[in-house]
């Protein structure tokens, strides 16, 4: 069996995260409290989590139909709309930036996603986005914002701009 780019690479991240896990475990293990887990928990939880997400990406790109693998590489994903998508996602990605410390956190991480969101639609359907699904979108994606920030200003401690 041959093994596509895509499965090399998730065997490669999965030794990766393996040898991160590995040594996150050798980082001593002391306890400042009764509600501390000690400085190895999260590179051992997020390591862990990495393993068994590339895991799944692995296996997914197994068992893969040779009909969809046709399909992918044949029309709508050429080069020149791939390197259409990752620019327009730079170029978002920069007015995100700009506009962060302007109006705030929660609507422009809502306005990020939200082109982000129409952005991969249209790229995967070829199609514009709905307005009932925008609208969806922009509901789910600014209470996810709001959620985000409620959980670092409250829970963290920590202000977003």
């Amino acid at each position: 069996m041959k093994l596509k780019g895509e499965s090399i690479f998730s065997l490669v991240l999965i030794i990766f995260f393996s040898y991160i896990n590995y040594a996150s475990r050798q980082l001593p293990s002391v306890q400042g409290g009764a509600a501390d887990v000690g400085v190895n928990f999260f590179p051992i939880l997020i390591s862990s989590m990495c393993i068994i997400l590339t895991g799944i990406t692995f296996i997914s790109s197994l068992i893969k139909s040779k009909e969809e693998v046709n399909k992918h590489e044949e029309g709508k994903n050429s080069f020149l709309s791939t390197f259409l998508v990752v620019s327009s996602v730079v170029l978002i990605l920069t007015f995100y930036v700009i506009l962060l410390p302007k109006i705030g956190f929660i609507i422009s991480t809502t306005l990020f996603l939200v082109m982000l969101t129409a952005l991969m639609y249209k790229f995967k359907t070829n199609k514009m986005i709905g307005i009932s699904k925008l609208i969806k979108s922009i509901i789910f994606l600014f209470t996810l914002a709001f959620i985000v920030n409620f959980i670092f200003a409250k829970v963290f401690k920590i202000i977003l701009p």
